[in-house]
């Protein structure tokens, strides 16, 4: 991490914008301003200063489209797993292994290895056994704020945002339809981690941020460019 670090400092971006790259990408939080920090928070945003499953999703699809010449065989597909196993948690602990990056390992891990040995992988059994492993390891991340916001925020997009996503099922493939689909995806997302989280972000920072869906809608999607 530290020598990533070292990347970004010697290029020719602000200083506030290496803070902002150091958090985006590596989870390296110490150089982001007060006022950045604030601005994120206003707008709803904050989990992108965090490694989180946003993060690690991105990182794992990329070692996916790299392992593209790999088939569907039994042996290749066990390759696969292995590969981007190691990789997802390589990077978890480039960027310090916090609790959400750590969740989001978890939970990509078992989902790999339950798309490799069965048929459909179950989202909630894979939340609820990294949830168990991690307050097995550390009993205490039960009271972590990044732990409650990460996985409250995960259940609700797996359970409220997949619900929602089906009130408009795909019809066609048209390019215009599957645009709006995509658009309606990113607000189900949006929408069901919000309400999932809000109560903590009520009790814990005392504020609603009203920006947060037009925010994540245009914010998370370049922040996903970006990382790639």
């Amino acid at each position: 991490q530290e020598k990533m670090v070292g990347i970004i400092d010697s290029s020719n971006l602000s200083m506030p914008h290496k803070g902002l790259a150091k958090a985006l990408c590596l989870g390296y939080k110490h150089d982001i301003d007060q006022i950045t920090h604030q601005q994120f928070k206003v707008a709803g945003i904050t989990h992108l200063l965090c490694v989180s499953g946003l993060h690690v999703g991105v990182f794992a699809t990329l070692i996916g489209y790299l392992l593209f010449f790999l088939g569907k065989e039994r042996k290749q597909a066990i390759i696969k797993c292995i590969v981007k196993t190691i990789a997802i948690w390589s990077f978890v602990m480039i960027t310090g292994m916090a609790p959400a990056s750590v969740r989001a390992g978890l939970m990509f891990t078992i989902l790999i290895l339950g798309s490799t040995f069965f048929q459909k992988p179950n989202h909630f059994n894979a939340i609820a056994t990294a949830a168990l492993i991690m307050l097995l390891v550390n009993p205490m991340n039960l009271f972590d704020v990044g732990f409650q916001l990460s996985f409250a925020a995960v259940m609700g997009i797996t359970s409220i945002g997949n619900s929602m996503r089906r009130l408009i099922p795909r019809r066609n493939n048209g390019i215009i339809h599957r645009f709006l689909h995509w658009v309606w995806g990113l607000l189900c997302v949006t929408t069901s981690a919000q309400l999932a989280t809000l109560p903590f972000i009520l009790y814990y920072f005392h504020q609603f941020p009203l920006y947060f869906m037009l925010a994540n809608m245009t914010i998370v999607p370049c922040a996903g460019l970006m990382l790639g």
